[in-house]
């Protein structure tokens, strides 16, 4: 079973980070973290080393949330 949502089924609250699968739209990943915004815009936060940037995202076909970050063992770190 596909944890995947298609954007049919239903949406993500809106400025909510989730995974997306835009169907062959972005040049750095098919699969990557997207925000819903209104009017139904997928925006994309771009951000590296130089630059910080939004692309909007045209096409996206299907989303999930993001798994809960992963537990850290204090003794460990």
């Amino acid at each position: 079973m596909s944890d995947w949502i298609s954007i049919d089924d239903a949406l993500p609250q809106l400025f909510v980070s989730v995974m997306v699968f835009p169907y062959h739209d972005f040049n750095y990943s098919d699969k990557l973290t997207a925000e819903l915004r209104p009017g139904g815009k997928w925006v994309v936060n771009c951000e590296d080393s130089y630059q910080q940037c939004e692309q909007e995202l045209n096409n996206v076909t299907h989303w999930m949330p993001l798994p809960e970050p992963p537990v850290i063992d204090k003794e460990r770190s």
